[in-house]
């Protein structure tokens, strides 16, 4: 966002209220002004203007959260229409699919074009995990795909994998572009491995095997207490998870069941920890759930290649994710299905630590994935689609 502010864009930005915790300030520390009677806020971050809708703190009610999201997109369309002036472009991420179909709203509203920039292929993902079959309702799915890929004025994508599946979805695939997520290297940066964050949780002295991130079904991470159980012989090992989601519980419920004392679990934590977070790992854990579509490059990989940490990829040997771990050379890719297989390689990690994989990771996000060539891109193509609204202007 200040990136293309520094280029001259005017940036709008409609999003949520923070919902993960109670805070009363955004996420740039700025206070939210409440309009609507609560329903809309509205701060400044850095420069660029935010408006804010409602939204119900995260739980676990399926209800409850999908009530929120059909909430924020019914706000987010009228707080664009009525708060936002002049709209030459719209960037629009997902998941979910629906926020393209706002996207084209509002690009109605505002005579815009619209980006769609594909984060995860869906519905792929929730066929994938079991929680979609075939039916009706995919069927209806798939039909807002297509409407969204071929109503946008370009889609991105930020995996090769994405590409081919999205181009035999798309009436031109010329409109497809592989835009990779960067990573800020000068943010996420090596730090010590003996820092405040392993100091504070303890984590010193120990081979510490780190998942830190949202806990759900698609990341699979069951698989990680398999390893521990098998582990457990060996007190130099320890299993962190840092995070919240919907099957956190139901993972510490297995913890202690199966009386895995090599287990700990810490809370979400700031995003400015993130660098101290992975300084504090020896290994860092990117798992990708049995069956879950190969079309998937978590950003998080490029984030721990950047803090100089070795990447553990529990993924099927033909995913993107595997591709990428493979051709960085940050680490080790183990199959979602074979709790041994993942045992034994941490217990080779801690045997051999391969100290030079975690150099080669840093390297390649430098070169690949560099903030500054990604914005570029973006920048580049925002430009186009701006020329085609009219002459307002950036």
């Amino acid at each position: 966002m200040e990136d293309l502010l520094a280029q001259g864009w005017h940036v709008d930005v409609v999003t949520t209220k923070p919902h993960n915790n109670p805070p009363r300030t955004s996420s740039g520390g700025q206070q939210l002004e409440p309009l609507w009677g609560g329903l809309l806020a509205r701060s400044n971050f850095r420069g660029a203007t935010v408006w804010h809708t409602a939204m119900p703190m995260k739980g676990t009610s399926v209800a409850v959260r999908i009530g929120g999201w059909l909430g924020f997109h019914f706000l987010s369309i009228v707080a664009a229409w009525l708060k936002v002036a002049n709209v030459d472009v719209i960037l629009a991420p997902s998941p979910p699919l629906t926020i393209g179909v706002a996207a084209w709203m509002i690009g109605m509203l505002k005579r815009a074009p619209f980006i769609y920039i594909v984060q995860e292929l869906f519905p792929d993902t929730a066929v994938s995990l079991g929680v979609l079959d075939e039916g009706l309702f995919l069927k209806l799915l798939r039909r807002v795909e297509g409407f969204v890929y071929n109503h946008a004025f370009a889609v991105t994508a930020i995996a090769p994998g994405m590409v081919r599946a999205i181009s035999g979805r798309m009436k031109d695939a010329r409109k497809l572009h592989l835009i990779p997520n960067f990573v800020d290297t000068r943010i996420i940066a090596p730090r010590e491995r003996e820092n405040s964050f392993s100091r504070e949780y303890g984590l010193t002295g120990r081979f510490t095997v780190v998942y830190a991130g949202n806990m759900g079904p698609a990341q699979g991470l069951e698989i990680l207490l398999d390893a521990a159980e098998l582990t457990r012989d060996d007190e130099r090992i320890l299993y962190v998870f840092v995070g919240e989601g919907t099957v956190r519980a139901q993972l510490e419920r297995s913890t202690r069941s199966r009386l895995l004392s090599n287990v700990v679990f810490i809370a979400q934590q700031p995003y400015e920890l993130v660098p101290e977070i992975y300084g504090a790992s020896d290994l860092c854990v990117v798992p990708l759930a049995p069956g879950l579509v190969a079309e998937a490059v978590p950003s998080k990989v490029y984030r721990i290649m950047a803090a100089e940490r070795s990447v553990l990829a529990v993924t099927s040997s033909e995913s993107d994710l595997a591709a990428v771990v493979r051709e960085s050379g940050a680490g080790i890719v183990v199959n979602p299905g074979n709790p041994r297989a993942l045992a034994d390689a941490i217990r080779d990690a801690v045997k051999s630590p391969d100290e030079a994989a975690a150099k080669r990771g840093r390297e390649y996000v430098v070169q690949h994935v560099g903030r500054d060539m990604v914005i570029k891109q973006y920048s580049d193509l925002l430009a186009v689609a701006a020329a085609q609204s009219g002459p307002r202007g950036t």
